[in-house]
């Protein structure tokens, strides 16, 4: 679903919002951007931990779905309709197009442009860690612990958004006088 909602609301910003915010004379730069790509981030991990919690409080298994005693084969899911997450996979993409398409952009344009080419690939080496801090927490995923692992990384990526706009929110300020 994600990349559904990345190809859909990539448009909506791009043509609609940004155009809507600029003709109100709302400055929605660079570096505001990205840390608002990152709360709605740490929003998408609290909505799933939400979504979680209502999975775990539904039966017939409550927080051990997939290994329910006296049930054939072990496995009965929960009876949560599965599109109760589609809100996680929009927030997640209209976060992605904040943070990391405003990325992508920032690093292209204010790089000189014999380095364009290795200020690019730290931003790949960024989302790189990202992928390894994934694969680091895959023993976590497992019930009945998802609702701390998803509540860990809102708290984290809210953490991460708060320092982040502290650093650099003085880009924001350097670009207005550069225009």
């Amino acid at each position: 679903m994600n990349p559904i909602f990345c190809v859909i609301m990539g448009p909506v910003i791009q043509k609609g919002l940004y155009p809507l915010l600029n003709k109100n004379n709302v400055k929605f730069q660079s570096i505001t951007r990205m840390a608002t790509g990152f709360i709605m981030m740490s929003a998408s991990m609290a909505f799933a931990a939400g979504v979680q919690k209502i999975i775990y409080d539904t039966g017939p298994c409550c927080d051990r779905p997939l290994t329910c005693p006296g049930a054939e084969n072990g496995r009965i899911p929960n009876q949560v309709n599965v599109f109760l997450q589609t809100p996680t996979y929009i927030i997640l993409a209209v976060a992605e197009i904040f943070s990391f398409v405003t990325l992508s952009e920032y690093t292209y344009t204010k790089a000189p442009t014999d380095m364009k080419a290795v200020v690019q690939a730290l931003g790949q080496l960024g989302a790189a860690a990202g992928s390894a801090i994934g694969i680091a927490i895959t023993p976590l995923a497992h019930d009945p612990s998802l609702i701390w692992m998803y509540t860990g990384l809102a708290v984290a990526m809210f953490l991460v958004a708060v320092v982040f706009w502290i650093l650099f929110k003085k880009y924001n300020a350097i670009d207005r006088e550069d225009k």
